[in-house]
């Protein structure tokens, strides 16, 4: 019959009873077993012996022996459209492969709302911060440096802090890719559709674009650049739209969208006057979100390798718990397969 846990069932009770260490009892209850060379023999009647007391570490005890509290805090400006969930399956088996909590916090782009969740990681004493740079919001992450908490960019960098570690897609060769794919299609009076957040990896996009056009000998139009209006639920302006259209001669035969959470909007604003997509205009975007799938918008976009980026932003946070003064890491993540669907 299992006995029942008591005030004295723990560490000390396991190990007197299997006739082990402490150590060994608590390196297989820390799941650090195989890293110590402890028997996989001696590990399972540790755990078998652990489960029959129901006893479980004490989580806060360890983390006041260690001064550590074994959470990483991951920031995401929304998590609308799945971006942020392909990047915690690259980076959720890194953390908890350590052992490692991620805490996921979000802010819509609002500085105040950043600014709560950071100093809510710092006072928690979180290990580590993973976060989706804000164009702007340079000072709360200088905070987070004051306060010596390794910290990673995730997706993106910001220009005005190139301190600051960063795991980004190298997303040049991708957009080259989007824009002379266009081309190729015979698209000629192609336009940019942006939002006016633009970060280091959007403006990258832009030049990418304007730079393609040019060698190809097409003029960059201004009047064929969008700008959506809000960040988390972008929209478009009808009428400009409209006006852009009702000359069919001189309006734009293809849009490239420098993600594909601003392609879906254009072509429900597209849908919306009449234009069809992709017979009268194309539209290619970036990143391969579930909803652009063939059950969805089935877009024409250039795949992001998020589940890397997101699992060498874990990799590199965890560097920097261990040592806080490796680094500065700023890697490149390559990738950009072109995904062909329905809208080109």
């Amino acid at each position: 019959m299992a006995k029942k846990k008591t005030q004295s069932t723990g560490i000390a009770a396991i190990a007197e009873q299997l006739n082990v260490s402490k150590a060994t009892v608590s390196l297989v209850m820390n799941g650090r077993a195989k890293k110590a060379g402890v028997a996989d023999a001696t590990a399972e009647r540790v755990i078998k012996l652990a489960k029959e007391l129901n006893y479980h570490p004490n989580r806060w005890a360890r983390q006041l022996c260690r001064q550590r509290s074994n959470v990483v805090c991951v920031l995401f400006s929304d998590l609308r459209n799945d971006w942020a969930q392909d990047i915690m399956e690259g980076a959720g088996p890194v953390l908890s492969g350590s052992d490692y909590l991620p805490l996921i916090g979000t802010h819509n782009y609002e500085y105040e709302f950043e600014k709560k969740e950071i100093e809510q990681a710092i006072s928690r004493k979180d290990d580590g911060i993973l976060c989706q740079p804000v164009p702007g919001h340079k000072e709360l992450y200088l905070d987070i440096l004051k306060n010596q908490v390794p910290f990673v960019f995730v997706g993106d960098s910001l220009e005005q802090f190139p301190e600051a570690n960063s795991v980004v897609w190298n997303c040049k060769p991708a957009a080259r890719k989007a824009v002379e794919y266009l081309i190729d299609k015979g698209r000629r009076r192609i336009g940019f559709v942006g939002n006016k957040v633009m970060t280091a990896s959007h403006i990258s996009r832009y030049q990418t674009y304007t730079e393609v056009l040019g060698r190809a000998g097409l003029a960059k139009n201004e009047d064929y650049l969008f700008i959506a209006d809000g960040l988390v639920c972008p929209k478009f302006n009808i009428e400009k739209i409209e006006a852009m259209f009702s000359n069919k001669k001189n309006a734009p035969d293809a849009f490239f969208a420098l993600n594909d959470s601003l392609a879906y909007p254009l072509i429900s604003a597209l849908s919306n006057i009449g234009i069809k997509v992709p017979d009268d205009v194309a539209v290619i975007g970036m990143c391969d979100l579930p909803l652009s799938g063939d059950h969805g918008a089935g877009l024409t976009t250039i795949r992001e390798p998020l589940q890397e980026i997101g699992r060498r932003s874990a990799e590199i946070i965890l560097q920097l718990i261990e040592n806080p003064q490796s680094g500065p890491y700023h890697e490149l993540i390559d990738g950009g397969e072109l995904v062909v669907r329905r809208t080109v």
